[in-house]
């Protein structure tokens, strides 16, 4: 996965807790009652998005992965900031049961949090 996590700090503007082998990147994002949390595991590419509300932390809004994300870009278009996930390979199944997606998933925070699914 081609991807630099100084443009996932500069949008979310949180740092990452990264796990000790320094594979897991988890952001967290808390913003008007919402939490978003994303995880990009380097190497295999897969990441891992979750929308919850703030204090209820079993009760997510959304759950999904993107498998073998090839990219993680940062753009800028007039004061609009965000990321854009592109779109990963489809697995029909799952070991770990999460819902796979075959579309791009764009990332913003301002003015709120914003997930967006789109197509190449």
């Amino acid at each position: 996965m081609k991807w630099n996590p100084t443009d996932l700090l500069e949008c979310l503007e949180t740092e990452p807790s990264v796990d000790k082998d320094g594979v897991e990147h988890s952001y967290e994002v808390i913003k008007s009652g919402l939490k978003l949390l994303i995880s990009v595991f380097q190497y295999d590419g897969d990441v891992y998005f979750s929308l919850l509300r703030e204090n209820e932390a079993q009760s997510s809004i959304v759950t999904f992965k993107i498998n073998q994300c090839p990219e993680i870009v940062l753009k800028q278009v007039g004061k609009e900031e965000y990321l854009e996930f592109l779109p990963g390979r489809q697995i029909l199944e799952s070991f770990d049961k999460q819902s796979s997606i075959t579309k791009g998933v764009r990332v913003r925070i301002h003015p709120d949090i914003k997930l967006e699914l789109y197509e190449l």
